[in-house]
Order: structure tokens, then sequence, then C-alpha cells
């Protein structure tokens, strides 16, 4: 995910801040998550309601995202299904 790159190197230090790319793609990010939230408001997983690689590739590409960037309360509140 192209976001990594602004969100997650700086909190590593593998990167500077750029705080102008942190903001974009922040403000990007979530509108993704959005978008994942309402599908899993219709099915239990990405494509359906069995596991595929789909969602384990979108587990793959989030987890650092979750782990790092969104703190527990904000992941409770806006992405609960993600979260589950």
């Amino acid at each position: 995910m192209k976001c990594n790159k602004s969100i997650i190197y700086p909190i590593f230090g593998w990167s500077d801040l750029n705080k102008e790319e942190f903001d974009r793609d922040n403000n990007k990010i979530k509108e993704y998550l959005k978008i994942i939230e309402k599908e899993l408001e219709k099915n239990e997983y990405i494509t359906g309601n069995k596991m595929t690689l789909a969602d384990i590739k979108l587990f793959a590409n989030l987890r650092f995202l979750m782990m790092f960037h969104f703190p527990e309360p904000m992941r409770n509140k806006l992405f609960p299904k993600i979260k589950k």
C-alpha cells in the first residue's frame, strides 16, 4: 500500500515526515477504509461470507496501519468491522 510510506515509515524512523504527504495519504486511507467498512456491513468478509485471499491480503496491508497509526479507540469507533 503506497500510503504506508508516508504514514508508517516516519513512525519507525525509516524516513522523515512530510506533513503534506502524510495529510493527503491519511485522508485517502480513511476514505478507503470507509469503503471497506461499508462492504463489510453486507458480508462477513470482503468478497462474501467465506474468507478468501483478498481478506488475507487486506489484513497484511492494513496490519501496521491499524497497529501503529489508528489508536484502538479510533479503530473501535470508525472501523469496527475491519477490526473484527
